[in-house]
């Protein structure tokens, strides 16, 4: 379920072909003749499976501007509704060194069965690169959308 691409801010580094998918994990490791997991979400998630949220995005031109960094990874949950609240704290974060060479990249973040309650979520997803301790002027983000988590009946 791609996201679409990012938004992002100028600088010497291109990114481009940015998107993030929600990865199922069916509740048997391998279930033949497939689905294979994990497979893409069709934004209906059962909660106690875990899923992966996959950010991957293609990096050009002047990428030794990326030499000793890293990305961070954000993804924020908003439950709908007449609670309008956020999932346990609402925010799942990563970090990964930036890679110094142009290519095509990917990081997951890992989101284990049964932290997300039954209901509907919007998702929305950033990444930023960082050197030297501080945030930089490279940031994506995106809105995943609506997502909804439930639960299955014996």
């Amino acid at each position: 379920m791609p996201a679409g691409n990012f938004e992002f801010s100028t600088t010497p580094v291109i990114i481009t072909s940015s998107n993030v998918l929600i990865l199922e994990h069916p509740d048997a490791p391998l279930q033949a003749p497939g689905p294979f997991a994990p497979t893409v979400s069709n934004q209906l998630i059962e909660t106690d499976q875990p899923f992966d949220i996959r950010f991957e995005w293609t990096q050009t031109a002047g990428s030794f501007w990326l030499n000793g960094g890293n990305w961070s990874f954000d993804v924020w949950f908003e439950q709908m509704g007449p609670s309008e609240a956020s999932v346990g704290t609402g925010h799942f974060t990563g970090i990964t060194p930036a890679g110094t060479i142009n290519g095509n990249y990917n990081f997951t973040i890992n989101i284990s069965a049964n932290i997300v309650l039954p209901g509907v979520y919007r998702i929305v997803v950033a990444q930023q690169f960082h050197s030297l301790g501080q945030a930089r002027g490279l940031a994506m983000f995106g809105d995943i959308g609506l997502v909804r988590f439930t639960t299955v009946n014996p």
